[in-house]
């Protein structure tokens, strides 16, 4: 018996009696006054009757239990007045009726046990009853094992499903079958991929296709447990296994043995990008044969890569090792088994000399083979057998190839979508021919020993950048670079270029990146320029130009970096005052430093928000390309490489590659 003198104690916060026997006793009802009460645990006690409705009355409580007691009647509904509740457990108890939606208020909810109650008073022929939950957002754990009608209760699945924040969930013990939880795809199921430990044991699973359902459901998932199911069969027809983006961190063998198994023999996808695998490969190592995809980059391996590892794998089509430090080492006269679609060996060792193996790859969509160590001329038979009009990506940049660019690329390669001869020795004029290449949208020729001619008078081109920086370009910019709108970024600087800034460029509304340095501009800054909201980051610096900064907040953001080396420059933000500022008065320009003061710390906000919303909205889908990815942000990160060193790393996390 619970003495009624606790009512005395106005200020308890906290109340313990677990594990203690009140049995046949009841829930006292005066705990519904003592207001101050935070944490109130009456777990495993032998209470029975109905949960007093007075405990809807704690209005600070962030704690109940009230599990493993005999409890009876339905919920009441005053619970769903602990708008403060962070844990609520009414597991093993004896409770009959609808749970009450009022529950949905618990918006702070983080923990919610409710299994092994006898019924969740579900609509067995419409499945519904559990729509309250879908209001606890931040709820990360939630217990529904054993309850008799879950199985009738499609919807609750669903629910559960779309909860943002869940890490834990029990459903064990609900004979469910594989026909109610393959009603949801994996993506479906948990959209947030927040969920890290699932709990499916004691069920009636047969099919070994719920293995096919959570072998991809979600890279966060560490704990799986489906005991005493009736699950039958094998999971040795698996085709697909992504695993990219965790922390994987065995060797290449010992991953391959533990997660394949059986499974080597039907296995047409594979992808341990972006994780923590270590050590050499082996000589012996042989991958699954029927691969289709390989992607193993972004990890930490080592050795040398012969044609004994691809020997048996016709079907390859698609192979990504980039990011390791893996040599490939082939015979002068080895021919591949397969044809391939995608190569992506970025930062691997291919050189000195030019890849001879290539010859053979007619299907070619996308190559990467930057920073790989080539040391050689580029041979007649690569831009003939490679440059196909299915091409839509090619980067061999960073190497120290060279040659002339082939005139003609612009002609035949009409589906180009990313070209990057970045940091080489090629040599030659960029010819007009280049124009043709109507879906480039990413272009750079930068570091080489490039002339010019006028590459900017198609209006079709959709590019988005421009990276000519670092060559020998001369004459002026034309005015038809006004005309691609879909311009990001754009880097000339490091050239001969002369003539003024063309006003068109105000008219490149998308521009976040603007470069002209150290070249020879002259005459004013446009005012048009003041116009481009999105800029973040510019360099005018080491030119001729003159007259006053035209008056706009996104220009006087700029450091005065941006504009040294001007010498008949002046305005904000640089020292130099033009000569109507030199005669304000002093009190004047006083109130306008202060005001301006006051603005630029609203605006440094803002700018702020803008462009981490501006950058993301323009870029976000771009991550998703495989082929984007790997040539866009190395094509950004030469913009200004000490902002964009982690944006590479971060981009990378991404999946997918160019199709189509």
């Amino acid at each position: 018996m619970i003495s009624s003198s606790l009512m005395e104690l106005h200020d308890l916060m906290s109340l313990n009696l677990s594990y203690n026997s009140f049995k046949d006793s009841q829930i006292p009802e005066f705990f519904g006054s003592l207001r101050n009460l935070r944490y109130l645990s009456l777990f495993d006690c032998g209470f029975k009757g109905n949960i007093p409705s007075q405990l809807g009355s704690l209005s600070q409580l962030r704690y109940l239990d009230l599990g493993s007691n005999n409890l009876e009647g339905s919920i009441p509904y005053q619970l769903g007045n602990l708008s403060n509740l962070q844990l609520l457990n009414l597991e093993r108890n004896n409770f009959v009726g609808a749970i009450p939606h009022q529950l949905g208020n618990l918006s702070k909810l983080q923990e919610l046990y409710l299994g092994d109650i006898v019924s969740l008073k579900t609509d067995k022929e419409n499945g519904v009853g559990g729509e309250w939950l879908s209001s606890l957002t931040s709820l990360t754990l939630l217990s529904l094992r054993n309850i008799s009608d879950l199985k009738y209760s499609h919807n609750w699945l669903q629910i559960i499903g779309k909860l943002p924040s869940l890490q834990m969930l029990s459903l064990s013990s609900n004979n469910l079958s594989d026909h109610y939880i393959l009603l949801l795809t994996p993506f479906e199921f948990n959209s947030s991929n927040s969920l890290s430990v699932f709990y499916l044991g004691g069920n009636s699973f047969t099919s070994s296709v719920i293995f096919h359902w959570l072998m991809n459901f979600n890279p966060n998932l560490v704990t799986l447990d489906l005991e005493s199911n009736f699950l039958k069969g094998n999971i040795c027809t698996l085709q697909s296994l992504a695993l990219f983006n965790n922390h994987l961190s065995e060797d290449l063998p010992t991953i391959l043995q533990s997660f394949l198994g059986c499974a080597k023999y039907s296995l047409q996808e594979l992808d341990l990008s972006i994780n923590q695998i270590t050590g050499t490969i082996p000589r012996d190592l042989q991958f699954p044969s029927q691969l289709v995809t390989l992607f193993i980059s972004f990890n930490s391996l080592k050795g040398v890569l012969t044609e004994s590892h691809f020997a048996n794998m016709p079907n390859l089509k698609h192979l990504d090792i980039s990011n390791n430090s893996l040599a490939l080492r082939f015979n002068h006269n080895w021919i591949p088994p397969f044809q391939l679609e995608s190569i992506y060996v970025r930062s691997c060792k291919l050189g000195p000399s030019f890849p001879k193996w290539l010859k053979t790859q007619n299907d070619l969509t996308s190559l990467d083979m930057s920073e790989a160590g080539i040391v050689d001329m580029v041979p007649e038979w690569f831009w003939i057998n490679i440059l196909t009009p299915n091409l839509k990506e090619l980067d061999v940049s960073y190497n120290n190839l060279r040659g002339p660019i082939p005139s003609w690329i612009g002609i035949e390669l009409r589906q180009l979508k990313v070209l990057s001869l970045r940091n080489n020795q090629f040599l030659g004029s960029l010819s007009l021919h280049l124009c043709n290449l109507t879906s480039i949208q990413f272009l750079d020729l930068s570091l080489n020993n490039l002339g010019v001619e006028q590459i900017f008078k198609n209006t079709r081109l959709l590019l988005k950048g421009i990276d000519l920086s670092n060559n020998q370009l001369v004459g002026e910019i034309p005015a038809e670079l006004g005309t691609l709108v879909e311009l990001v970024s754009l880097n000339l600087s490091r050239n001969n270029l002369i003539g003024k800034i063309p006003s068109e460029i105000g008219q490149l509304r998308l521009l976040e990146f603007l470069d002209l340095s150290r070249n020879h501009f002259f005459g004013p800054i446009p005012s048009s320029l003041a116009q481009i909201d999105r800029l973040t980051m510019l360099d005018l610096s080491h030119n001729n130009l003159s007259g006053k900064i035209p008056i706009g907040t996104q220009l006087q953001s700029f450091d005065a970096s941006s504009y040294e080396e001007n010498l008949n420059l002046c305005g904000k933000p640089l020292e130099k005052k033009c000569p109507e500022e030199e005669e304000s008065h002093k009190h004047q320009a006083k109130f306008e430093e202060d005001e301006d003061s006051l603005f630029s710390k609203g605006f440094y906000w803002s700018m702020a928000l803008g462009f981490i919303t501006g950058f993301w909205g323009v870029f976000g889908t771009i991550l998703f390309n495989r082929s984007w990815r790997h040539a866009y942000f190395r094509f950004l990160s030469n913009v200004a490489d000490t902002i964009y060193v982690n944006m590479i790393v971060n981009a990378t996390k991404c999946k997918r590659w160019l199709k189509g």
